[in-house]
Order: C-alpha cells, then sequence, then structure tokens
C-alpha cells in the first residue's frame, strides 16, 4: 500500500493517531519518515486524558516511531477541539 502513496507531492505530513498503535502504523509511519518530508505526530481523542497518562503515550509513541525524545507530539480532543491550533502551529513550523 505504501509504496503506491504519492510521498512527493505533500511538503509536511500531520500523523493522526488514535488509541492503541499498531504494526500497520509503525509501518506507513516509517514510509512517510523515509520520505524525507517533515511530520508531525498527533494524538486524537485524548479528552479527559491525565499529564501523566500523556507522558506514558508520548513515551511509547517516540519509542515505536523511533522519535527523538524532542520530537512533539500533540495531543487533540474531537469532541471539544482542544489542541487543534498547537497542531496546526506545529505543522506551519515544520
Amino acid at each position: 500500500m505504501a509504496e503506491n502513496f504519492p510521498f512527493s507531492d505533500v511538503d509536511a505530513y500531520i500523523f493522526v493517531v488514535r488509541g492503541k498503535l499498531r504494526a500497520s502504523d509503525e509501518t506507513i509511519f516509517k514510509a512517510i519518515a523515509d520520505s524525507g518530508k517533515p511530520v508531525c505526530v498527533a494524538r486524537s481523542f485524548s479528552d479527559g486524558t491525565s499529564c501523566d497518562e500523556r507522558d506514558a503515550i508520548t513515551l511509547d509513541i517516540q519509542r515505536r516511531f523511533g522519535l527523538s525524545p524532542d520530537h512533539h507530539i500533540g495531543f487533540s480532543s474531537n469532541r471539544n477541539g482542544d489542541g487543534i491550533n498547537a497542531i496546526f502551529k506545529a505543522v506551519a513550523g515544520c
């Protein structure tokens, strides 16, 4: 599937994950990262996650995707829109 995606046709990516990461998430993320384009990672459906939970989620995403500890992971709520503007600002900075 990834070999058919036109990776060169975009300037940057927002890679959105929800809930538990799967092997397929890691596979497509690797294909995106290998494209050399900037990638911002966002965790959706984050309503009610505590700071400790967000820290654990951030560490898991960074570890599974091979991201540096300073790679920002955005958190957003699909219910109330919290975090969406911060994700757009992160993309603008890519």
